[in-house]
């Protein structure tokens, strides 16, 4: 099931609150049930935010990023293609487990975009600080990230302004649907698309 789901468009969104700012999910070497993607759509939206604890509290939490929108579509292209970096599986108790990581790279403090060049993007503070400069070649020239940011932009802190991925801060809202989209669902071979649908019957 995804996390959210916007009953006047549709949209479908798994969501993912980060003290680590990174595009990541988990995926199962061994369980085509628990793979990252496992019952996701070529539409659906994975939405990425940077959080912090306020005064160490486990439950207070604070937004220290815009929120970044990846689509399912992007993400997948770029995992075939191997523009990804991937962890070592966790212990057996938990699945074989590893996470898929879609390298990427944000503005330390709120910036104006200076540059942007085939190798790098900087970044000028607005405040005093200085100039950041993200080199857009990792391992070893395997990974290269694509700038998501053009020269004169203002970006905030901890947004991402280069990656492997389309990253975006605002969407564009499709058209309207109505009860019939919901209902055709209850036909879908897909599980989460059958689930969800009849969860959202009663609304």
């Amino acid at each position: 099931m995804p996390d959210i789901l916007c009953l006047n468009t549709g949209l479908r969104f798994e969501s993912r609150g980060k003290t680590k700012l990174e595009i990541s999910m988990s995926h199962s070497l061994k369980d085509p049930k628990r793979t990252w993607d496992a019952g996701m759509r070529d539409d659906d939206l994975v939405s990425i935010i940077m959080l912090e604890q306020e005064d160490g509290s486990p439950v207070d939490l604070k937004q220290v990023s815009p929120i970044h929108f990846v689509r399912v579509s992007d993400l997948r292209n770029a995992f075939s293609a191997e523009q990804v970096s991937i962890t070592q599986p966790k212990w057996v108790e938990e699945g074989y487990e590893i996470r898929v990581v879609w390298v990427c790279a944000a503005a330390k403090q709120r910036s104006q975009v200076f540059a942007v060049e085939p190798n790098k993007v900087s970044l000028t503070p607005i405040q005093n600080g200085r100039r950041q400069t993200i080199q857009l070649s990792r391992s070893g020239g395997k990974i290269t990230l694509l700038p998501q940011v053009k020269v004169g932009d203002l970006v905030e802190a901890n947004q991402i302004v280069a990656s492997v991925v389309p990253v975006y801060t605002d969407l564009k809202c499709p058209s309207p649907i109505d009860e019939t989209y919901f209902t055709d669902k209850l036909a879908s071979v897909n599980l989460t698309e059958r689930y969800a649908a009849a969860k959202l019957s009663r609304l």
